[in-house]
C-alpha cells in the first residue's frame, strides 16, 4: 500500500466540511506481490486477464489523472459503494452539495454526491452514463428504455470488475429516489431506485 498526504489540501482547518479523507490518496495491490502490479490486467491461476490488480483510494488525487476516459467521460475514481449520509447530515449540507431533499438515515445517493464533491469532482449525469455504456457494450445504447447488448469485458473489467452493476447518476428524483443506470451482462437500462439502496452492486464513480 502506498499512501500520500497533501499538506496543502486544507485551506481553513476550522471549516466544518474539512475532513482528513480529502487529504489522503493511495494505491493498494489486490494480490500482493503477484504480477502484473499495474492497472488494466491481473494474473489469475497463472493466466493474465484484463482485470487490474492495482486499485486507488482517492486515486485521482495522484497527478489528478483519469483512471479511464470512455467516450469523452473522464472517470476519476474507482467504482465503490459510497458511505451513506444520515438525514441530519443531508439536511445540514444540502446547499453545500446541491441536494434538494433528504429523507433516509442511510442515504447512499447523498453519500455518493458528497464523496465526489469532496474530491473536487462530480457524479456522472444520465448522459454520461449512457456515453459510458456506449463505450463498453457491443452495440449502440439508447438513452431510454432497455437495450439488449453484451458487455465487452476487455473494456469494462479494468474499471468495473463485474458484469452486473448499477451506477448512481447526479439526477435526484426526490428525497426518496435517484436515477441509476443498470449495466447487465446482456442488457443495459436507466432506472430510478431508492436512495437507501445498498445491494453491494449499486456503485458510485466520480467524473471530471
Amino acid at each position: 500500500v502506498i499512501v500520500t498526504y497533501d499538506l496543502n489540501c486544507i485551506d481553513d482547518p476550522d471549516k466544518a466540511d474539512t475532513t482528513i479523507n480529502k487529504c489522503l490518496a493511495g494505491i493498494y495491490d489486490l494480490n500482493g506481490t503477484r504480477k502484473p502490479n499495474k492497472y488494466g490486467e491481473s494474473e489469475v491461476d497463472g493466466k493474465t486477464t484484463h482485470n487490474s490488480d492495482l486499485q486507488p483510494f482517492n486515486g485521482a488525487r495522484i497527478a489528478n489523472s483519469a483512471l479511464a476516459t470512455i467516450n469523452g467521460v473522464k472517470i476519476m475514481t474507482a467504482a465503490t459503494v459510497p458511505t451513506p449520509m444520515t438525514k441530519a447530515e443531508c439536511e445540514a449540507n444540502k446547499s453545500t452539495y446541491g441536494i434538494n431533499a433528504c429523507y433516509y438515515d442511510d442515504d447512499y445517493w447523498a453519500g455518493a454526491v458528497k464523496m465526489c464533491k469532496d474530491q473536487g469532482y462530480r457524479l456522472p449525469t444520465e448522459g454520461d452514463l449512457t456515453a459510458i455504456a456506449n463505450g463498453i457494450y457491443d452495440r449502440a445504447i439508447a438513452a431510454t428504455g432497455t437495450t439488449d447488448a453484451y458487455l465487452n469485458s476487455s473494456k469494462s473489467f479494468p474499471i468495473f470488475k463485474s458484469d452486473n452493476f448499477s451506477l448512481w447518476s447526479s439526477s435526484e428524483s426526490s428525497g426518496y429516489f435517484a436515477s441509476v443506470r443498470v449495466y447487465g451482462y446482456s442488457y443495459t437500462n436507466p432506472d430510478t431506485v431508492s436512495r437507501n439502496t445498498n445491494n453491494g452492486y449499486t456503485w458510485a464513480i466520480c467524473v471530471k
